[in-house]
């Protein structure tokens, strides 16, 4: 198992790491990926993208959820990806929720803490 250790100078409360988000290998396909912020939430039971990212990326649904937030339930698209981490983590074919996230790329949950 890989351990993520992330070193602060203060008091913090909230976590963000870069994190990469990548396409899966298609034969033939080159794959395309997305760099960013990703903000750690111990309250999201599943690992989100921004919306943005997702259709930046060309990403087809597989399937869609309701997403429970602080602002209401709000219907979203799944996609397959894969998530890299500092320290060489890659979480392979990960569900992950499309949202609108600002300028964040990805919103950490429960399935990857």
């Amino acid at each position: 198992m890989s351990t993520l250790k992330v070193a602060f100078q203060k008091p913090t409360n909230k976590i963000c790491t870069p994190v990469e988000i990548r396409t899966l290998k298609v034969t033939g396909k080159p794959t395309k990926f997305a760099k960013g912020t990703a903000l750690w939430d111990t309250g999201a039971t599943r690992t989100a993208i921004n919306q943005k990212v997702a259709s930046g990326l060309g990403l087809k649904p597989v399937d869609k959820t309701v997403a429970r937030t602080a602002n209401g339930d709000l219907t979203t698209y799944v996609y397959v990806v894969d998530v890299l981490l500092p320290g060489g983590i890659k979480i392979p074919n990960l569900s992950v929720s499309g949202v609108p996230l600002g300028d964040l790329v990805a919103l950490i949950g429960m399935d990857i803490i």
